[in-house]
C-alpha cells in the first residue's frame, strides 16, 4: 500500500484502513485522506497503532482531512481511549485540508470519557501531530488522565504543532498533556510548539515528581530534552 487513499471510499473507516495496512504492509509513504462522508461513529475505539504498520522514515501514515473539506470530527461516545500507540512509529495526524496552509480543521473529541484521546507507549518514537484541535471532558483523576498521555519507555522525538487543547464549553482540564517517565529508559526529544491552550490548571508547566499540583504540561522525572516553545 501506498500513496492516497480515501475515507470512506477505499475503507469505510480509519480502523479498517489500519487492519489492511497489518495484512498488505506499505511500500512508501501513505496517506489516509478523511472525506466529507466520514463519520467516526462507525469506529471501534480504541485504535490500536503499533509496529505491525512496519513503519519506517521512508514509510510513513500520514491521517488528515481531504483538500475539499472545511473540517472533519473524530468523535468517540465510548468510555475507552481513543488513539493508542503501542510502539507506533512514523505516524502523523496532520489537521490541515490536503496537508496544505495552516488551519485547524480536523477536531478530536474524546465526548464521553475521561481517558486520554492519544496514548503514546512503549517506545512510540518519531509520531507528529500538526494543527489538530483536541477537545475533552474534565477529567476525573486530576493527578492521573489528561487529553495527550506520554508513558514511561522511550516514548521519544514526537512532535505537537500548531495544535489547540481545550475542554468542552466553560468546563476546564486539570491536565493536558501528562508525560510519565523511567529513569533507566527516558522518554527524550519530545516537542510542544506553538499549541494553545484554554482552561486548563494551576499552571502551564510542571516538571518532577513532586507535588500532585496539576497543569497543562506536566513532565515527570525520566523525561529529558523536551523542546517547548510558543505556548499560548
Amino acid at each position: 500500500m501506498s500513496g492516497v487513499k480515501r475515507i470512506p471510499e477505499d475503507y469505510e473507516t480509519i480502523g479498517e484502513a489500519l487492519n489492511a495496512i497489518n495484512c498488505l504492509q506499505i511500500e512508501s509513504h501513505l496517506i489516509l485522506e478523511l472525506g466529507e462522508e466520514y463519520d467516526s461513529e462507525l469506529e471501534v475505539f480504541p485504535i490500536l497503532m503499533n509496529e505491525n504498520h512496519n513503519t519506517d522514515f521512508d514509510k510513513t501514515i500520514t491521517i488528515r482531512p481531504a483538500p475539499e473539506v472545511d473540517s472533519i470530527v473524530i468523535k468517540n461516545l465510548t468510555d475507552t481511549l481513543m488513539f493508542v500507540f503501542d510502539n507506533a512509529k512514523h505516524i502523523k495526524f496532520d489537521g490541515r485540508p490536503g496537508g496544505y496552509g495552516d488551519e485547524n480543521a480536523l477536531f478530536i473529541f474524546q465526548d464521553n470519557s475521561a481517558q486520554s484521546a492519544i496514548s503514546l507507549r512503549n517506545n512510540s518514537s518519531n509520531n507528529e501531530f500538526l494543527n489538530c484541535n483536541f477537545l475533552g471532558k474534565g477529567r476525573d483523576n486530576r493527578y492521573a488522565e489528561s487529553i495527550i498521555y506520554i508513558g514511561e519507555n522511550n516514548n521519544s522525538y514526537n512532535i505537537f504543532d500548531g495544535c489547540y487543547f481545550a475542554p468542552f464549553g466553560d468546563d476546564w482540564i486539570e491536565n493536558i498533556i501528562l508525560a510519565e517517565g523511567d529513569v533507566e529508559l527516558p522518554n527524550i526529544n519530545n516537542s510542544i510548539q506553538n499549541c494553545a491552550f484554554k482552561n486548563f490548571g494551576q499552571q502551564t508547566g510542571k516538571t518532577g515528581n513532586g507535588d500532585n499540583s496539576i497543569s497543562a504540561i506536566g513532565i515527570k522525572d525520566g523525561n529529558s530534552d523536551y523542546l517547548i516553545e510558543g505556548i499560548a
